[in-house]
């Protein structure tokens, strides 16, 4: 605790931003108890996460189980164009469905009531598009 007496107001706001604490407007005094109560309580330099390597964290989430790091979805070109689908019909998505196990056949029959089609039906979705993305089967990396 006496380890913060001897420190600049810099040196204790810069100690303070290290670990997310608000000490805006605060004077010495205060700065002084914020990183008492924060040395106190164990507070870990940045709990945010702000600092982080944010492409690094990003392509860890990417990468799949068998190595392959798949392209960020911020930079992919999608298309509105719908007829570079394949045909599909209700069916298709119904057996599609059917082989997650949140899904059963009570509450496909009731699918107005499902969450993405509510999201559907109430104008969240603005505009659809596409991205050419699976090749044979597997993805592309």
């Amino acid at each position: 605790m006496s380890r913060f007496l001897s420190r600049t107001v810099a040196n204790l706001q810069n100690y303070l931003r290290e670990r997310g604490v608000t000490f805006s407007g605060s004077r010495k005094d205060d700065l002084f108890r914020l990183c008492i109560n924060a040395e106190l309580l164990n507070i870990e330099i940045d709990p945010d996460g702000f600092s982080e390597n944010s492409a690094s964290i990003i392509t860890s989430k990417l990468t799949t189980v068998d190595g392959c790091v798949l392209r960020s979805p911020q930079h992919l070109a999608g298309t509105a164009n719908m007829l570079v689908l394949p045909e599909l019909s209700i069916f298709d998505i119904y057996k599609y469905l059917l082989s997650y196990e949140e899904f059963i056949h009570a509450s496909l029959i009731e699918y107005h009531k499902l969450e993405g089609y509510c999201i559907f039906k109430n104008e969240y979705v603005k505009q659809l598009e596409t991205v050419p993305f699976n090749i044979h089967g597997k993805y592309t990396c």
